[in-house]
């Protein structure tokens, strides 16, 4: 499975539908996770993902607002309240530090997936059922069969990631290992003797962030100012996101090849 990222570019009216649906599938997710709760504090046992798509249809008569959102949209959401149990047995079954599901906040969904049907890709355009036809930007191809497209908000920015189903690929002419060691002076030193240097991207940034850290602080909670100064504050934040990722990226890809 290889994930594909592409940016896109909706309309003004498309960015309110997209985030209006966005809140609708949060809404349902936090039902269907209380509901998931009182199974558990009532039955002793936690719905399956069948059970939490079950309810979906008859609640679409109390709630009209639902229709507005594509049918296999909806049953993702399902699928991401069980999937947040199934999770925690997995973790716990490790050992390993495990947190039952939460709540989400506004800020903490942020997409909404389809799955099988309801999109369709022409040249450098995405069509998504009941949002209408979005611009795409195509830097790439996508390789595969496509199994699910979610599409995502990231601070002011808007994207679509292809989950496709791919055949391996070996990469020709490459060393059979190498071995790296991650440091504190250098960021990684490999078996040859040659040191990769830190990209410092947080400590060359730091001053800025300080600077706009104490602007928002200064500024009434939720006033139009706080927003403003909170978006740049996150925008800068995700810049340096993105330079340790382009770092990172480009490191590793050489060690595979």
């Amino acid at each position: 499975m290889l994930s594909f990222k592409y940016r896109l570019k909706p309309s003004e009216e498309q960015i309110v539908i997209l985030k209006e649906q966005i809140n609708i599938c949060r809404r349902m997710y936090n039902y269907l996770l209380d509901y998931s709760y009182e199974k558990r504090k009532n039955v002793n046992k936690t719905p399956t993902m069948y059970d939490l798509v079950y309810l979906i249809p008859p609640l679409k008569k109390d709630y009209p607002e639902l229709k507005q959102i594509y049918a296999q949209a909806l049953e993702n959401v399902a699928e991401r309240v069980h999937s947040g149990f199934v999770n925690f047995w997995a973790r716990r079954m490790h050992k390993l530090k495990a947190g039952l599901p939460r709540f989400r906040r506004e800020d903490d969904y942020n997409s909404i997936t389809y799955r099988v049907r309801g999109y369709k890709i022409d040249k450098n355009t995405l069509t998504l059922s009941k949002i209408g036809v979005i611009p795409i930007i195509l830097h790439r191809p996508i390789m595969g069969k496509i199994k699910r497209v979610t599409v995502m908000r990231d601070g002011e920015k808007w994207y679509v990631s292809f989950a496709c189903e791919t055949e391996n690929i070996p990469i020709p002419n490459r060393e059979k290992m190498v071995g790296i060691d991650l440091g504190l002076i250098s960021l990684i030193a490999t078996d040859t003797g040659e040191l990769i240097d830190a990209p410092k991207c947080y400590r060359k940034a730091e001053r800025r962030l300080k600077r706009l850290q104490r602007q928002l602080s200064k500024k009434k909670f939720k006033s139009k100012n706080w927003y403003k100064s909170k978006t740049r504050l996150a925008k800068l934040h995700k810049h340096v996101a993105n330079q340790r990722k382009d770092v990172t990226g480009v490191i590793s890809r050489d060690l595979v090849n």
